[in-house]
């Protein structure tokens, strides 16, 4: 029996493992030579390949076919990953959601063999980026959440990312806003493998695009500082304005200026509701929020996709019930409160 070089009859033994029911041990593995044995010490099971002539090609010399052991491992230690992930990739590019037991009865039904449930997503994970390279899932934007951004939400966007806790790590991306009623209002949200200069850039290239189609310019980027995202600003979106996150820039200060002193004359000028403070505010913006906290909140919901569809029928919902349409609720409520104050 021929191989095209040393790793194709390694595979090849692994899967003639896995349909024996049986474990290997690597014995010598050489450059001209390889031999494996029964992971049975009592069996007498051996196999041995050697290079060819040419230089490529690998050939079986001797192989004791016999088995002597209780051929029937459930949990074969031959079975790892990468064999896994090559046995399930179809399925797996079919369904990305498909569950840790699914893929289990599915190598039970195939080929006899059972893996840990964590092993199965670490595996999933693999064939996942060996199949798409960088996983960056498209920009999830739809039309009712789109229109309602254009007509009814103000023009600042905050930006932020954050980790997603599960078996892939993975970092959330997401651009939320405020609407008519100062409440949040999620734009897109993209997954990466990273959070850098390259995986803002091409998010930003995404969120330009789908806010700058309807026409309308009047949009601010808040931000904390994080590395990437100036960069990444700089280059594809360079002339769009920015406002930075205070708590963030506040804890900057802390490095230099350390003590409570500082964090109470810094708080006190953020919030002073004065003209003079306010004068670098855009006033086509008509919103004066200091801070990114809106987004972060967004952000600490793991379950995105589900709580931006209730959030938003439930927004509706509670709109159809105001008494005054022109002016929204939590709006009139801070109007009536500065007049008292």
């Amino acid at each position: 029996m021929l191989f095209v070089d040393k790793e194709h009859i390694k595979d090849t033994l692994r899967d003639y493992c896995v349909q024996e029911g049986f474990a290997l041990v690597v014995n010598r593995s050489k450059e001209l030579r390889y031999t494996t044995v029964c992971a049975d010490e009592r069996c007498r099971w051996r196999i041995h390949a050697a290079r060819l002539a040419d230089g490529h090609t690998w050939a079986i010399k001797t192989m004791k076919q016999k088995h002597n052991c209780d051929l029937n491992l459930v949990t074969n230690p031959t079975v790892n990953c990468e064999w896994a992930a090559r046995k399930l990739l179809e399925d797996i590019r079919a369904n990305v959601d498909i569950r840790g037991k699914t893929m289990n009865d599915l190598l039970w039904d195939r080929y006899g063999v059972r893996m840990a449930t964590s092993t199965l997503y670490k595996m999933k994970d693999k064939a996942i980026k060996s199949s798409k390279g960088v996983m960056m899932i498209p920009t999830q934007i739809y039309q009712p959440t789109f229109k309602g951004l254009i007509d009814g939400c103000r023009g600042l966007v905050g930006v932020d990312g954050t980790h997603l806790k599960g078996n892939f790590g993975e970092i959330l991306l997401s651009a939320v806003s405020l609407d008519g009623n100062n409440e949040i209002f999620p734009v897109v949200v993209a997954v990466v493998d990273y959070e850098n200069k390259t995986s803002w850039s091409w998010f930003f290239h995404h969120l330009k695009a789908a806010l700058t189609a309807s026409g309308r310019s009047d949009w601010t980027i808040m931000s904390d500082r994080q590395k990437g995202i100036d960069p990444s600003l700089d280059q594809v979106w360079p002339k769009v304005p920015r406002r930075y996150c205070a708590r963030h820039l506040c804890e900057n200060f802390k490095t230099d200026y350390p003590g409570v002193l500082m964090h109470k004359l810094f708080w006190s000028v953020v919030k002073s509701c004065s003209q003079w403070t306010k004068w670098k505010f855009d006033p086509t913006l008509c919103n004066d929020e200091v801070t990114n906290n809106f987004v972060e909140s967004f952000n600490s919901t793991i379950g995105v996709r589900r709580i931006a569809m209730v959030r938003h029928a439930t927004r509706q919902h509670l709109s159809q019930q105001w008494v005054e349409p022109c002016i929204c609720p939590n709006i009139r409520e801070g109007e009536i409160f500065d007049k008292r104050v």
